[in-house]
């Protein structure tokens, strides 16, 4: 009777366990969902897996070595795995950031995956309502505070290239377009051909401004042949 009742307890244990793992997934479903959604680098399946995972190792550092250890008698700083879960998390955010123009993208994305770890680290250790809450607060940083700011966003840099008729003032319809959408000009390189006009243009532009708007407004202009971008 007694191996019964140990081996339900250890049964409802593993089950807690469980619980916890899929709770973990969860929130880094509600978190990964934003970020797929607005295409950034780190979508979906990554915040899944990532809070998924922490949360297994968390569970493994706190319970994995409880039977070693009631049976030698040593101790053991739970800890150590948890804390080098932050140290690698570090590596995992660096590989969705890139500098590219002058400026920097992905920092948010990759602090969001910092902040995902601490949730599934929490929601491991069974901090439930710390897991679910940062959750909440981490969706109203990246979803509320985006709508209501956009004008905060920083900004980023695009590199055109636009290929015209030769007769076709390229210039003056670039530089009007910019102006009047508030597009800044870092630099530009004009190639006069026998033909054609090649014009290749570092333009900076907020986050919230659409690339499809300036790549269609150009595509409909008939005298310009080609334009292609890389952002």
């Amino acid at each position: 009777m007694f191996e019964h009742f140990i081996e339900n307890n250890f049964t409802m244990v593993q089950l807690e366990y469980i619980i916890r793992i899929v709770l973990a997934c969860f929130c880094g479903l509600f978190i990964g969902f934003e970020r797929s959604k607005r295409q950034k680098e780190a979508g979906l399946r990554t915040h899944i897996i990532l809070a998924m995972g922490c949360a297994i190792l968390t569970i493994v550092s706190k319970y994995g070595f409880n039977d070693v250890l009631v049976d030698s008698g040593l101790g053991v700083e739970a800890s150590r795995i948890a804390s080098n879960i932050v140290t690698g998390i570090g590596f995992l955010g660096a590989g969705v950031i890139f500098v590219r123009g002058g400026s920097v993208r992905g920092l948010t994305t990759a602090a969001g995956i910092w902040a995902t770890a601490g949730i599934g680290l929490a929601i491991g250790s069974g901090l439930y309502t710390i897991g679910i809450v940062s959750t909440i607060l981490l969706m109203v940083v990246q979803v509320v505070i985006h709508k209501l700011f956009p004008s905060l966003e920083s900004t980023f840099t695009i590199e055109l290239s636009i290929k015209a008729k030769k007769e076709f003032d390229l210039i003056n319809a670039v530089n009007m377009y910019f102006n009047e959408n508030g597009i800044i000009i870092n630099s530009f390189k004009i190639k006069k051909n026998t033909t054609d006009t090649e014009m290749k243009v570092n333009i900076r532009v907020f986050k919230n401004t659409s690339l499809d708007n300036i790549l269609k407004y150009f595509s409909s202009i008939e005298d310009i042949i080609e334009i292609s971008t890389s952002a």
